[in-house]
């Protein structure tokens, strides 16, 4: 009787016959399918014959003789190490302007004042206030001899926007006069129009 000589792809072949003589399935091989499957016919000898991949339709077995089907994966191997970083992108172009914002308003700006008289020796709080509708955005204050020539001096003891917190609507102003005569004291605002 002739010997047949199996190579490795015989050798896998007759394992799944095998597993066929014994009662079981070929494809249960298999722990998870791969992308081929082959189709073969088995003899009632348990011969194998027609072994070809991936066919549309089954192989022709004669009439005794009946179909079978099976594939096989290796297990998954190791993870490769991770690979080196990328070298950096170039530098992306730079983008369009955007549009000019609208023009902004300013309203009508207008210095305001007041004025009064200090005896001598007096201290003097005074507020000059803009209008309703308008801000305060600056303000000061002078002084100068009323009448006499005055000894002594006129001193600026405040000058802040009022109120001192919130939205400012006039300059306050506290000035003493240590001289020996009234003084004139002039308290001015910068007011803008909303």
């Amino acid at each position: 009787m002739a010997i047949p000589i199996l190579t490795r792809r015989g050798a896998v072949i007759a394992s799944a016959v095998a597993a066929v003589a014994a009662g079981g399935s070929a494809a249960a091989l298999a722990s998870s399918s791969s992308g081929n499957v082959y189709q073969a016919c088995l003899s009632h000898s348990g011969e194998l014959y027609h072994v070809k991949s991936n066919l549309i339709s089954p192989p022709r077995c004669s009439s005794h003789d009946k179909v079978i089907s099976w594939n096989q994966s290796g297990p998954p191997g190791p993870a490769g190490p991770q690979g080196p970083a990328g070298a950096a992108g170039p530098t992306g172009a730079t983008g369009p302007a955007g549009p000019q914002g609208l023009k902004g308003t300013f309203g009508t700006v207008t210095v305001r004042s007041t004025e009064s008289t200090m005896p001598a020796s007096d201290q003097r709080a005074q507020t000059a206030g803009c209008n309703s509708g308008e801000v305060a955005v600056g303000g000061g204050g002078s002084f100068g001899p009323n009448n006499g020539t005055g000894e002594g001096d006129v001193r600026l003891e405040s000058s802040r926007p009022a109120p001192s917190t919130g939205t400012p609507t006039g300059w306050f102003i506290i000035a003493s006069n240590n001289t020996n005569s009234s003084q004139t004291l002039d308290v001015y605002v910068v007011c803008a129009g909303q």
